[in-house]
Formats: structure tokens, sequence, C-alpha cells
């Protein structure tokens, strides 16, 4: 639904705001975001690849994570490549190459968690982000169940979308090229979705055995 929809988490935060007092930290334009990041996230990056990073490949949604650590890792190793991962029907894609937002008949809804948006937060440091690629729901999904059942890494969607984005990247680079993706969060919270019924009910799943 719209975000100025009362019933949207946007407005039923700022709802809960007014009428309980509760702290509201504007995960979408508080500076703080994007800065916690360069801070924490970047540096922890760049000591455990010693600095032989060659692409940050990552998820957009508030644009926080990808924008501190690619501020942070272009400070220190200028060709380091930041490719953030979008979804189709967002805006991301669309604003990085055009510098305005896509017309609202190309804006449309997505089944990926996390990631993606219908406007244009103000934690995005595009002077930090080189180019956007487009996963779709299929795709993300797809790699969200193998990471479950040949890695044992149980992840939520967004996660699925960083690693079919980085696989994607990497598959057009050289052995010397290191690709560093992250999953920012745990399937647990998305049981409801993470299943054959809900993937089969949305078409994404292409045989029985997946």
């Amino acid at each position: 639904m719209p975000a100025d929809d009362p019933r949207s988490y946007y407005k039923v935060a700022e709802r809960i705001r007014d009428e309980q007092g509760a702290y509201l930290p504007y995960q979408y334009y508080n500076q703080a975001n994007p800065e916690a990041h360069y801070a924490s996230t970047g540096p922890e990056i760049w000591r455990q690849t010693e600095g032989q990073i060659t692409h940050w490949v990552c998820g957009v949604g508030t644009g926080g994570t990808i924008s501190g650590v690619g501020r942070f890792l272009k400070a220190q190793k200028p060709s380091v490549r930041v490719i953030g991962i979008d979804t189709v029907g967002s805006v991301y894609r669309h604003y990085r190459a055009h510098g305005v937002l896509p017309p609202a008949s190309e804006i449309r809804p997505y089944l990926i968690d996390g990631i993606g948006e219908d406007f244009m937060p103000a934690t995005v440091w595009w002077d930090a982000i080189d180019e956007i690629v487009t996963i779709d729901d299929r795709a993300a999904y797809r790699a969200t169940m193998e990471l479950a059942r040949k890695e044992a890494i149980f992840t939520g969607s967004s996660g699925g979308a960083a690693v079919a984005g980085a696989r994607l990247i990497a598959s057009a680079l050289d052995e010397r090229a290191l690709v560093v993706t992250l999953l920012p969060d745990s399937g647990e919270r998305y049981l409801s979705k993470l299943n054959r019924r809900w993937l089969g009910e949305r078409g994404l799943l292409d045989s029985d055995s997946d």
C-alpha cells in the first residue's frame, strides 16, 4: 500500500510515536544509519578481506548498509566496485541510471522482503554506488531455498536476492576478483513464506523437486 496510507507501517509507526511517546529513529532519513556502517561494517569487511575486496554487492533497502560500507571501502581503495541489488518494480535502478524516479506505471509490488522502495530515502549515498542490478522474485526465493538446503544458511529473501546478484556479478569476473555480499537477516522471520505452499501458490517453484 502507499507510504501515506494510514495503514502503512510508516504511518502506523508515526501514530504509535504520537500516541504512546515512542521513539522513531527514521531509518530512511537518519544519517546515523549509513554513518554507522561507515564506522563499523565497512572497517570489518576491509579487515576480514585484508583489503583484497574488489566488489561490494549489497541489497538496497534504506540504503544505509550499501552506502556506509561503500563509501568506506572506496576511501581505502577507490577501485572497489559498489553494486546495489534492487527488486523488479522498485525505484533504485531507474534512479541510478536517470537521476529521477521512474514513472508510476513502472513502480509495482514485489514479493522480496526488505529491499526495494517506491520512494527515495535520504539515507542512500549515491556517490558511493556504482551500479544497480535487479533481481526478480523467482531468482531471489530460489537462491534463498538453495542456501538453506545446500549451505545450511537460513536467510530471508533479501539475502537470497543478494546472493543471486553476487553470483551473477561474479560469473563475469576472473579468479582475481573478491566479491563480498551480506545476508541481513534470518529466515525464521519469514516461515509463513519459506515453504512449498506459499511459494507454489505464487509460481515461484519450477518443479516438484524444488
